[in-house]
């Protein structure tokens, strides 16, 4: 007899012929692994990897014959997919004056196929953070929430730190990102979307938005270093309204909202106010309306 194909990874499906002379016409089959058939010409199918024996007893009216290849099926443990992670996506979600921060992870293997059950740790780092860990649905993607907080200050970022799967293997170092912010992705330990081609290369303060405003706006502005920064609202006799940033900030962009209210959290009136950004040295103002 003979088998087609002799290796392969599992599950491998062996078609197997019978090459017995004097015309048999009664077959017992041996696969080696617990499975057996008196089909002529079988398939069969390995699902687990080893090396497997096979026997075929042939008869006739004459009688009957054993042909044993010993070692004759090889079946090896098919090669782990390796996975990555594709994408971070931050985000933030409100419910009145709560929010909170959303980063959505997305895991691929090295065909670009979504990962389904792999189990993500992340850390979660701005107004509200932690670490965490959730499992990737059939899509490939898994959500995680941090706490809310009022008026946020800063932005939620989102940092891959493992990756584990049943069968599949987690290389870091294909990562497409590895850290994102709400204003994009932070760094990345490939080559294509490194730290430095994703750093601003200047200090700017953008005007707010929505400007006019009621009943609140975003700030947005750019760090090309890590620095102490101090953004600070004042009306226009000069008065400090409140403080939305005073803490050291990572490079990157970071945008903040602001509800009109003072540091005492109550509601000040319509008019034109100065918001001004410290960043070191640094100094940058713009104005902004509130209009009700």
């Amino acid at each position: 007899f003979s088998g087609s194909p002799t290796s392969g990874d599992a599950p491998l499906t062996v078609n197997f012929t019978d090459l017995s002379s004097n015309n048999p016409d009664t077959w017992s089959w041996d696969f080696g692994d617990g499975g057996n058939s008196t089909s002529q010409n079988p398939s069969h199918q390995y699902t687990s990897a080893g090396t497997y024996t096979v026997t075929l007893t042939a008869g006739n009216c004459a009688g009957s014959d054993v042909n044993t290849k010993t070692n004759y099926i090889t079946v090896n443990q098919p090669a782990a997919d390796i996975m990555h992670v594709h994408d971070i996506v931050v985000t933030r979600d409100s419910h009145g004056p709560n929010v909170n921060g959303v980063g959505t992870i997305t895991i691929y293997n090295q065909n670009q196929q979504p990962v389904a059950n792999a189990t993500v740790y992340v850390t979660a780092t701005g107004p509200t953070g932690g670490s965490g860990s959730g499992l990737t649905g059939s899509d490939g993607t898994v959500s995680f929430q941090t706490s809310k907080t009022k008026n946020p200050s800063g932005e939620w970022c989102f940092e891959v730190t493992n990756v584990t799967h049943p069968t599949d293997t987690y290389d870091a170092g294909s990562n497409e990102v590895t850290k994102a912010c709400e204003s994009g992705p932070v760094f990345s330990l490939t080559n294509p979307r490194s730290a430095v081609a994703l750093l601003p290369d200047q200090f700017a303060l953008d005007q707010n938005y929505p400007n006019p405003f009621n009943p609140s706006t975003q700030i947005s502005f750019t760090l090309p270093e890590a620095t102490q920064v101090e953004l600070v609202v004042y009306n226009m006799l000069g008065q400090k309204v409140s403080t939305l940033v005073n803490s050291f900030q990572e490079a990157g962009r970071h945008t903040v909202e602001w509800n009109a209210t003072n540091q005492d959290g109550q509601k000040v009136p319509s008019g034109v106010y100065l918001y001004r950004l410290t960043a070191g040295q640094q100094v940058l103002s713009k104005k902004m309306v509130l209009l009700k």
